[in-house]
């Protein structure tokens, strides 16, 4: 039998803040984005305020060379 053990994992107040922000940013998809941009706007208290995905797409150049 294969006995479990626990590690505990301490992180300071801001490894703890990164963690969250990260794992918030992962939650809306921020990291699945290509050819985009990501634009974070924060209020006056730190806070975000809001998350704007903007995807770009590159057109195949045979699109055009059909025209």
């Amino acid at each position: 039998m294969v006995e479990i053990k626990t590690v505990p994992v301490y992180l300071t107040p801001l490894q703890v803040k990164q963690f969250m922000l990260m794992e918030f940013l992962n939650s809306v998809g921020v990291f699945d984005t290509k050819l985009g941009r990501v634009t974070l706007d924060f209020d006056a208290q730190g806070n975000i305020g809001n998350v704007k995905i903007e995807h770009n797409y590159k057109p195949e150049l045979s699109t055009f060379a059909k025209i």
